[in-house]
């Protein structure tokens, strides 16, 4: 994933005034910067066409104008409150199908997602069908970091962008490349001449997300509508050919099944008939109540000093993110996703700072683990966290604020 597109993720900055509509017109806020744009264009156009609504497209720059001052993700509330009914095109994790605070989610229209890209001709399928020692290609602060660690047979060779890993296997520096699926569609169609690359889709953990279309309160009918439109075009076959080449197909063997939304007691009423219900986010935890001490109260301390110089340019002196995610909170750190502390550890000392990652000494890296679960709401203790505790550590990384 890029920068351009972990924005798209976990920011959205805002551009040019919002297109005037009357209130019956289908207002969408789509990303002009993202990857994957084209294919919410066409699914709003078709929306519009199946509910007779004239179509009003916000475009927001999602990219933060190109810099990395980027906006928080909880930004995407002003979008569907000032801009438009349903900002298109957000992707959430299929295993943790958590909408921003404040907003609620429609269900899926198309599958996206992380892939194995290699040369034409190769037989691989999988991380583990790979021989010892290959390099496989990789862009930092994506979720695909994480694979390395179940996967001793293959090394990570790790790159800033997505162009500069697409660039490592065209040029055959890495046998492989795992990649945000949206970006390697984009670089094929703006290289048609361009080497083709066989593409699997990954069965590791995070790597398939749905795309939905996020709302306010005030949007509710929107996304009814939209909804009811999305499963008329499912059923007749259409909605397939609208989001490809962009997505991935559904199981095998399986007609494509979109995300069936959460139910919860916050959430609005129901999108449809059939009773499925906006994604809303879960309650916060216990504030820590009975979890285990990890680390003392000055690696915290020490910690906090040693992120604010090294890591809060890009997520934020809060934690909140801006260029790089949150680190703090029910979006990072959610049971649905399943993370150890050695899983983030992992990527905290081997991918950070992004100007040098890993370069900061094994003191640096605890500490700051330290500060993060403090801030997740881990109590500190009388023993210190090690540098190989961390790596080893299966603590569940939950957030427990208050």
């Amino acid at each position: 994933m890029t920068r351009r597109v972990m924005r798209s993720l976990l920011a959205a900055a805002l551009c040019a005034a919002a297109v005037p509509a009357a209130a019956s017109d289908l207002r969408v806020c789509i990303d002009k910067t993202s990857d994957s744009a084209a294919m919410d264009r066409l699914v709003a156009r078709s929306v519009a066409r199946v509910t007779g609504m004239p179509l009003a497209v916000h475009e927001f720059d999602g990219d933060g104008g190109g810099g990395d001052e980027g906006f928080a993700l909880k930004n995407f509330r002003v979008l569907a409150t000032r801009d438009c009914d349903l900002v298109l095109g957000f992707p959430l994790d299929a295993s943790r199908p958590e909408a921003p605070v404040g907003l609620s989610a429609t269900p899926a229209y198309a599958h996206i997602g992380f892939v194995l890209a290699e040369p034409v001709g190769q037989t691989e399928r999988d991380l583990g069908d790979f021989p010892r020692g290959s390099d496989v290609g990789v862009t930092y602060l994506t979720t695909p970091n994480l694979y390395f660690a179940a996967h001793p047979n293959v090394t990570a060779n790790v790159f800033k962008t997505e162009a500069e890993t697409i660039a490592s296997l065209v040029s055959h520096q890495v046998k492989a490349a795992l990649l945000w699926r949206p970006t390697l569609v984009h670089y094929e169609l703006t290289h048609p001449h361009g080497e083709k690359f066989a593409v699997h889709e990954l069965t590791e953990p995070h790597a398939r997300f749905d795309v939905v279309a996020l709302y306010a309160a005030t949007g509710d009918a929107a996304a009814r509508k939209f909804t009811a439109a999305v499963r008329g075009l499912e059923r007749s076959g259409k909605l397939a050919a609208l989001v490809a080449p962009f997505a991935l197909p559904g199981p095998s063997d399986a007609p494509y099944v979109p995300l069936v939304a959460l139910a919860a007691p916050q959430q609005h009423a129901a999108l449809s008939e059939s009773g499925e219900r906006p994604v809303v986010i879960a309650a916060e935890g216990d504030g820590g109540a009975g979890l285990p001490a990890l680390y003392t109260a000055a690696q915290a301390s020490a910690g906090a000093q040693k992120f604010l110089a090294n890591c809060s340019m890009c997520h934020g002196k809060d934690l909140s993110g801006i260029a790089g995610p949150a680190l703090k909170g029910k979006n990072f750190a959610s049971a649905k996703a399943n993370f150890h502390v050695s899983d983030v550890f992992r990527i905290v000392s081997t991918n950070m700072p992004a100007t040098q990652p890993g370069s900061l000494s094994h003191e640096d890296y605890t500490q700051i683990m330290a500060f993060l679960l403090q801030q997740n709401g881990y109590p500190a203790g009388n023993a210190p966290l090690t540098y190989d505790g961390a790596l080893k550590s299966m603590v569940p990384l939950l957030y427990h604020g208050s």
